[in-house]
């Protein structure tokens, strides 16, 4: 089954203007303020060539899964952290999370010491969890209803820290979109960039540096068979209610729905969406591991196996791998060809 493929226009912003458009006033130069702050506990990721080239394009490899704790996330959890005040500190942080940007924000609360709580879904991968509780995170597991209630803005009860959104707000953008700034900087000529897509906050970050870089390269989001919010938001003309497969490999992408905060910079910003199916996805798992010795989560590997669509023959294309925290039991039966079912 070849991915599945849309193209999407992009749109005047239409929340410009109003309170929640957090992105009008940002400028290259907080991009790149953010980037030398971030330059200090981050690792500057560089574009690998693919060693499964296919002879009618070129594949470069962003391999974020190589960062601190395993995933972009840091750089987004890092620079929210690292900007709000004392007073927002002191009460403490909270997210809901499945893990990567959880990660992420208690690595930088550590060492800052901060307390952090992460609201979990019982999905969550449970080396993270293991991972969040040996960084001294406080892990409150809750249902899927609960997850999401958290994720659009409202507080669960008695809880009184201060919210960090996961994929969501300016400055959780302007740290992803140091990846953005990297890409261009390191390959101007760039045709197409990969993005795995969960909330939207990476692929908003990548594409919000790519136009201030005046970058011509198209930013595609990446999504599995498994769950589709974006593609199915972008045919519908707005989010819509998907079918989530709660036993897929992939854990760290695939909501049922687009945030109604994000859409608008989705619509606006992204060229389109890639999807494809679980096969191929673990085959990606398999052949980043076999050729290029690097391991991958689903959610990243989501971006290579996009890859391979005839559409980008001919071009030269950058596959964000934005993590790399997968259970090794699972690792173990991709590899072996276990999986997917």
């Amino acid at each position: 089954m070849l991915p599945d493929i849309l193209h999407h226009p992009r749109k005047a912003l239409v929340c410009r203007g109003t309170g929640a458009d957090y992105l009008s006033d940002v400028t290259r130069e907080a991009i790149e303020h953010a980037s030398r702050a971030l330059g200090k506990e981050i690792v500057h990721t560089p574009l690998l060539s693919c060693e499964v080239q296919s002879g009618d394009r070129s594949i470069l490899l962003k391999p974020e899964n190589l960062q601190p704790r395993g995933s972009f996330k840091i750089r987004c959890a890092l620079n929210a952290i690292s900007n709000l005040s004392p007073e927002q500190l002191a009460k403490g942080v909270y997210t809901a999370s499945t893990g990567n940007f959880a990660l992420g924000l208690a690595h930088s609360a550590r060492a800052r010491k901060v307390d952090v709580r992460v609201y979990v879904t019982p999905a969550a991968a449970k080396s993270k969890v293991a991972a969040l509780r040996e960084l001294g995170a406080q892990v409150i597991e809750t249902d899927l209803d609960t997850w999401w209630a958290i994720l659009c803005g409202r507080p669960p009860a008695d809880e009184s820290g201060t919210f960090v959104h996961p994929c969501s707000g300016r400055d959780v953008i302007v740290g992803n979109a140091t990846i953005g700034q990297e890409i261009v900087e390191d390959q101007a000529d760039v045709d197409a960039i990969l993005v795995p897509f969960g909330g939207g906050g990476l692929v908003t970050g990548i594409a919000l540096a790519c136009s201030l870089w005046r970058s011509r390269a198209r930013v595609y989001a990446c999504e599995t068979e498994a769950a589709t919010p974006l593609f199915s938001a972008m045919s519908a003309g707005g989010p819509v209610e998907v079918p989530v497969d709660p036993n897929s490999f992939v854990t760290s992408i695939g909501v049922s729905t687009v945030l109604d905060s994000n859409w608008p910079f989705l619509d606006a910003m992204v060229d389109g969406v890639v999807v494809s199916s679980l096969a191929a996805t673990a085959q990606s798992v398999r052949q980043l591991a076999k050729h290029n010795h690097l391991m991958v989560e689903g959610a990243g590997a989501a971006a290579f196996a996009a890859a391979s669509h005839p559409f980008f023959a001919g071009q030269r294309v950058v596959a964000v791998l934005s993590g790399g925290s997968i259970d090794l039991d699972i690792f173990a039966s991709i590899l072996s060809e276990g999986l997917p079912p």
